[in-house]
């Protein structure tokens, strides 16, 4: 008793949640603690509701409108293009 007692004054007991589990589990506080804080990130995750992000609700109806004076000419003086042409660059990449 009186060696439990010397070693208890020099190595208190942490009786907060997490030293407790730390004592009932046998890892380090540590370790439960980054254990405590991976379950509190599954919880939140799992009780997320995504329904009042503007992002991830329903698809916001936005009304666009273009109108054609002639063919293929938008009302201005823009002009859609059929084809757009790219350089072909495949052959250039070789090792001399």
């Amino acid at each position: 008793t009186a060696y439990l007692e010397d070693y208890y004054k020099e190595h208190p007991l942490d009786n907060s949640r997490e030293g407790m589990l730390a004592r009932y589990s046998g890892l380090d506080k540590e370790t439960v603690v980054a254990l405590m804080d991976v379950i509190k990130y599954y919880d939140f995750v799992a009780k997320y509701d995504a329904s009042d992000r503007y992002a991830f609700g329903e698809p916001a109806e936005v009304e666009t409108k273009i109108q054609f004076d002639n063919e293929n000419v938008l009302a201005g003086d823009v002009t859609l293009i059929d084809h757009i042409v790219y350089a072909d660059v495949r052959n250039r990449v070789f090792v001399v």
